[in-house]
Parts: structure tokens; sequence; C-alpha cells
């Protein structure tokens, strides 16, 4: 009994490993500024402990007391690293998850059909909501049935007025205004 079989369609040519990308992790603006923030401190202690290194070996303090420029400068890191903020990082989670709670527990946020309200899955979701630059829905809404309910309008930092442009699901048209709200041309 013999099989005679042909291999085909393999290798990095395939349509499978083509279409193949690499995962991209999702990082929040505001940790992508924290990280280059804590690099740049990496950086400038190393910079100033290459300095008290060399300063150390230029005025003979190392040959006095036998050490060489790699050990004093691990010395000098030692003691100076204190600059880096991992303090930082550890508060910067504990906000947002009690931002989160405050999502989970916020009465506004309750569907009064039914009666469920919001669940933050995600810390680092809090922190993108007031990064939003556009909303995408559909206009039926027949699968979803989304609902977007205007609830507040700031002009120019001015929110006087801003209650009298209604609820959208009511009215489709605006309340009409007399005199522009600053800012808005």
């Amino acid at each position: 009994l013999y099989v005679i079989s042909v291999a085909a369609f393999t290798g990095p040519q395939t349509k499978t490993r083509l279409n193949a990308a690499e995962a991209v992790g999702k990082v929040s603006n505001m940790q992508v500024y924290l990280n280059r923030g804590v690099q740049g401190l990496v950086v400038a202690l190393l910079l100033w402990c290459v300095y008290c290194a060399t300063s150390a070996e230029i005025q003979g303090v190392s040959k006095e007391d036998g050490r060489s420029w790699g050990l004093r400068f691990l010395f000098y890191w030692i003691i100076l690293y204190q600059i880096i903020p991992i303090s930082l990082y550890v508060f910067f989670e504990i906000v947002k998850l009690i931002l989160g709670v405050q999502i989970n527990r916020d009465p506004q946020m309750i569907d009064p059909r039914t009666k469920l309200g919001a669940t933050a899955r995600t810390a680092d979701l809090v922190e993108e909501m007031g990064q939003v630059n556009f909303v995408f829905s559909d206009k039926t809404g027949t699968l979803t049935e989304n609902e977007m309910v205007f609830a507040h309008c700031c002009v120019c930092h001015e929110d006087d007025d801003a209650r009298e442009l209604g609820d959208f699901r009511q009215t489709a048209k605006l309340v009409e205004k007399t005199e522009d709200a600053p800012g808005v041309c």
C-alpha cells in the first residue's frame, strides 16, 4: 500500500501568512504621555549618574577608596533612583479604578427600560472618553436600538442657555434663538 501526496500552498507566501498582522497593543494617550515622561526621567538619571561618576574619577575620589568608575556609577544609580516615580503608575491605576466604579454607580447611566446600569469593563475607557473625536452611529437603529439622547451643550465655556436646546427624541427642530451663542459663527 503506497500513498503519494503533494503539499501545496505552504510556506510564508500563503494567504493566511500574508494576511496575518501583528497585534497592536492598545495604549491610552495618557499612558503614552506618562511613559514618555518616565523615559525622560530615566535618561536624566542615566546622564546624571555618568556625570557624577566621571566627576568622582576626575577629582581622584575613586583612587582614594579603590572603587572603579562602573561601581561608582552603580552607587550613584542606587542613591538617585528615587526620581523615577513608580508610585505614579500605581496612583494612576487606582484613579482609573475609582472612576470605573463611579461609572458603574452613576444613576444617570441606568437604562429606564431594562433598569440596567453601565458597566465599565476596562479601566482605560475612562481616560479615553474625553478624547472622542468622532461618533459613528447607524441612523435607523433597527438592530441595536441605540438611542442618542442630547443631555447638555457647552459652547465657549458658557452653558446658561444650553438646556433650551431640549431633547432630540421629542422634537427634531432646535429652539430658535434671537442671538447666537458666543464663539459660534
